[in-house]
């Protein structure tokens, strides 16, 4: 048998187009993101946490989706959905690219996860 079969390992079926996204919503332009960004009020200093707090709960969500504030967040998609006994974010847009983030109602910022939260005073 000195046969042997040819093996092709080639992807083969329709083309998916990826150009775009997957959601049924377009996410906003970066460029209208930041202009509308740019017209809230800078912070005049930023410190790091120490102790975890509701405030500090807050930040490291938005943080984690890529925004600095909730003010800046709701000058893009609006207010944010809230857990209604605990009153923690739950779902969040990502600045990137508008992919929804589902939070837990518990907390999620870890100690480990404290000294990368900043909190911004205006």
């Amino acid at each position: 048998f000195s046969t042997v079969a040819k093996m092709d390992f080639g992807i083969s079926g329709s083309r998916v187009d990826t150009s775009t996204p997957r959601t049924n919503q377009q996410p906003i332009p970066a460029a209208t993101r930041q202009a509308k960004a740019t017209t809230s009020m800078k912070p005049t200093s930023m410190t790091r946490a120490r102790d975890w707090s509701e405030d500090v709960e807050e930040a490291f969500r938005l943080q984690f989706c890529g925004w600095q504030s909730l003010e800046e967040y709701v000058t893009s998609f609006g207010e944010p959905e809230r857990w209604a006994d605990t009153n923690f974010i739950s779902k969040l847009r990502k600045k990137q690219n508008g992919f929804f983030v589902y939070w837990k109602k518990t907390r999620e910022c870890e100690d480990k996860d404290l000294r990368k939260v900043k909190l911004y005073s205006m």
